[in-house]
């Protein structure tokens, strides 16, 4: 999962390591990045998409991680 944060572009990166690891809320991250609570927001969200599908296409090209029970949260 460390990988999948790692390789997220920068923007990405930045809200998922302040609002879901370091639990900034929305408008911490806003004013810490200097951005609106809508983008955070966004941000956040695409970035979630973008770690399932990354998260989705490792099981598939390593089947070893498959049979987690987290399956079912990725479709």
């Amino acid at each position: 999962m460390e990988a999948a944060v790692a390789s997220l572009p920068d923007h990405y990166r930045q809200v998922v390591v302040l609002c879901d690891l370091c639990e900034f809320s929305y408008a911490q991250a806003a004013v810490r990045l200097g951005c609106a609570v809508g983008t955070i927001r966004s941000r956040l969200n695409r970035a979630h998409v973008l770690l399932a599908q990354k998260v989705k296409q490792s099981t598939k090209t390593h089947p070893e991680l498959s049979g987690t029970g987290t399956e079912e949260c990725l479709t």
